[in-house]
């Protein structure tokens, strides 16, 4: 494939993005409770559903990568991931943002096999641990800069609507 590159970098930044999705909530909980009135249960398992609806896919969505295209599998998961981010950034309760939560992990659940195997399609054996290298450097970058960017995101305001804002940068 002529656009190799172009196609890993586009797959590593949807993963990044998952991955930040994943730490950069855990710095609005305090926001997200006073302005939604969510309880502490309520808390947890807008944190919790994500994971769990997250890699309770990921078999099934690996599956379905080979059996309908790698390709089409993952824009399906980015554009329910980005839906499910709309969604999320509207709620008006815990019910809601809890709901979002499951429905974005279940959809970053689609992407992310379709990264891992696309690596394996389109690179030969030789050629991989260079950019299984990449994507390792990015997840580790992900779960540092998403509760930096949240905090930032939060404490300044910069896209408006305050706990709000960490999901729509994944509009």
């Amino acid at each position: 494939m002529k656009n190799r590159g172009l196609a890993i970098a586009v797959l590593t930044f949807a993963m990044f993005m998952d991955l930040m999705d994943v730490t950069i909530v855990n710095v609005a909980l305090v926001d997200i409770k006073q302005d939604l009135g969510a309880s502490s249960a309520e808390l947890q398992w807008v944190l919790s559903g994500y994971t769990l609806a997250f890699a309770g896919i990921l078999i099934t969505a690996s599956r379905l990568g080979d059996r309908f295209g790698r390709q089409r599998v993952f824009i399906v998961g980015i554009a329910g991931f980005t839906l499910a981010s709309l969604l999320a950034s509207l709620a008006q309760n815990g019910e809601t943002l809890i709901a979002a939560r499951f429905v974005q992990g279940a959809f970053a659940g689609l992407m992310v096999p379709q990264v891992l195997a696309s690596v394996q399609a389109l690179y030969k054996p030789k050629e991989r641990a260079p950019i299984f290298g990449i994507i390792g450097v990015i997840t580790a970058l992900a779960a540092v800069i998403g509760p930096v960017l949240g905090g930032w995101l939060i404490t300044s305001n910069p896209l408006g609507g305050h706990w709000r804002s960490i999901f729509y940068i994944n509009l």
